[in-house]
């Protein structure tokens, strides 16, 4: 795992919406933020929104649990 900040990977959520994924440095700990952006036509560059979650790199394998299981109970897309 990086021990420095920097962009990890983003998908788009809508039209004007995407999330983006990043390592940060906080403090001196990794975190791993996941936030919603939103770009437009009145934004110059896409601009985060208070949506999203920070956590502590070592809660990594935690949060992947918690989504592997809500996949895993997601109904299927027909």
């Amino acid at each position: 795992m990086p021990k420095r900040s920097g962009f990890i990977g983003a998908f788009e959520k809508n039209a004007r919406e995407h999330v983006r994924a990043e390592f940060k440095m906080i403090r001196g700990e990794l975190f791993i933020d996941l936030r919603v952006f939103v770009t437009g036509s009145s934004l110059s560059k896409p601009t985060p929104t208070q949506k999203g979650l920070c956590v502590s790199a070592s809660l990594a394998p935690k949060l992947r649990e918690l989504l592997d299981q809500a996949i895993k109970l997601s109904p299927a897309d027909d």
